[in-house]
């Protein structure tokens, strides 16, 4: 938990620092529904973001990992935060980090036996294609857990955001 503090306090930081006055280019708030996999097993998230006036933005991600598995599952909750490269372009290229909690149903969703919960950090780069559709890679990392990282990807599409009318 305590590490968890200290990211959500530097990406504080760092989003007010980077909280410049220039003029805005993008919409504030934007929302993300994407399907992907993580290691071959199919996964569903949402994400909802503020755009910073500079290229910034931060947000929240829950994530469902390893959907119908009958070997378990696992749920992801992230405060996650991006680099936005060429932010209102038709091709916008990113880098970000999330970190959370990941907590792996080992029924699959039965919940027969207790859940685990783990801290986990999960970097990511990407493209957002005509500030409408995203298409990301990144890798759940958790230090706890017996398999070192999780490799996923994902396709997305965008609501809100966009250039500023």
């Amino acid at each position: 938990m305590k590490q968890l503090i200290i990211i959500l306090s530097f990406l504080a930081i760092a989003a007010s620092a980077a909280a410049q006055q220039n003029p805005r280019v993008v919409r504030r708030f934007e929302g993300e529904l994407n399907i992907g996999t993580l290691n071959g097993f199919a996964s569903g998230a949402v994400e909802l973001r503020y755009n910073f006036r500079s290229h910034w933005d931060i947000g929240a991600r829950a994530c469902i990992d390893g959907i119908a598995v009958a070997g378990g599952s696992n749920e992801n909750y992230n405060i996650v935060a991006d680099y936005n490269f060429m932010q209102s372009k038709r091709v916008s290229p990113f880098v970000g980090v999330g970190s959370g909690i990941s907590v792996w149903h080992p029924d699959g969703m039965g919940y027969k036996k207790p859940n685990e919960e783990y801290f986990h950090i999960m970097p990511r780069v990407g493209i957002e294609f005509f500030n409408r559709m995203r298409i990301t890679g990144y890798i759940n990392v958790v230090p706890k857990y017996y398999q070192d990282a999780d490799l996923g990807f994902s396709v997305g599409i965008v609501f809100g955001g966009g250039r500023k009318k």
